[in-house]
């Protein structure tokens, strides 16, 4: 059957019900009235041929519920049947109805909240060049592991790593900012930081060792914002680049975008805006 007659079929089985089963009442009634006549000019008596032709055609019920399960549109019909009992049977036990309802609304949210955090501590890759090969370093001491390098610490496992193409230092914790809407949450990243990451910026250029240095000249701060805090404090404007943003007080100017996909480096959180490790002395003292 090519595909628009079983279109047409369907049509026929699902809008127009009663009229086929009108049409299949009749066929089947006019099976097994040819099948007594038959038996009735072989010689046989009017009852005993029509006991015979139910024999031979089977119940008339059971074809017609055969018939129907294998027409076009069954699924549908049955479907519908069931969507019909049930709904009578919530609309009979109020009750029970919002009970099943509450149940379902709960399942289905924790359900979503379930994978949303799977999602985006398991499954879904950091938006960098190569997040299989990233790894984190934390020192351990006698009081246990967990415990976070000095940027002393990294200047040395960086400048004499020989086993990895570059070694980052980020803060875990994250830094105030106030933009020109409202609040905003930073982190202190090292100026190779976008580079290890293999990272390009959205406009204007990102963090480089030149910016994070202890001798960076007075009032030479700079800051790399996040895609988001872009559009919602400088609605996407090109002219945002050499603006600044204020730091715990203390102004920062604006030299890049970083890339849209890119957030942070923690999974499941997200930073504005970006500053150089060395600038965080800065903040402390004038804080």
């Amino acid at each position: 059957m090519s595909g628009l007659s079983r279109l047409r079929s369907l049509w026929r089985n699902v809008i127009h019900r009663k009229r086929v089963e009108r049409d299949l009442d009749d066929e089947l009634r006019s099976v097994f009235e040819a099948l007594v006549n038959e038996h009735i000019q072989a010689g046989i008596r009017p009852e005993e041929a029509r006991r015979a032709a139910t024999v031979q055609l089977g119940r008339i019920d059971s074809i017609k519920t055969q018939l129907r399960e294998e027409r076009s549109g069954a699924g549908l019909e049955s479907l519908w049947h069931d969507v019909r009992f049930g709904a009578r049977m919530l609309r009979r036990s109020p009750l029970f109805t919002f009970t099943a309802v509450l149940s379902l609304a709960i399942g289905i949210g924790a359900n979503t909240t379930m994978f949303s955090l799977v999602n985006a501590l398991l499954l879904r890759d950091l938006p960098v060049a190569d997040p299989q090969q990233l790894v984190e370093f934390w020192r351990t001491t006698q009081f246990g592991a967990g415990t976070a390098f000095s940027y002393p610490a990294y200047e040395k496992l960086r400048d004499e790593n020989s086993a990895f193409t570059g070694v980052l230092a980020m803060s875990k914790s994250t830094v105030a900012g106030a933009g020109v809407s409202g609040q905003s949450a930073g982190r202190f990243v090292s100026g190779n930081f976008f580079e290890v990451l293999g990272l390009t910026p959205r406009a204007g250029r990102l963090l480089s060792a030149h910016d994070d240095r202890p001798d960076a000249p007075e009032g030479s701060a700079v800051a790399v914002i996040s895609n988001r805090l872009w559009q919602r404090e400088f609605g996407s404007a090109v002219d945002a680049i050499g603006k600044s943003i204020r730091v715990e007080g203390i102004p920062f100017t604006i030299v890049g975008i970083a890339p849209p996909a890119f957030d942070d480096l923690v999974v499941g959180r997200s930073a504005d805006f970006f500053i150089p490790m060395w600038s965080e002395p800065l903040l402390r003292r004038d804080s």
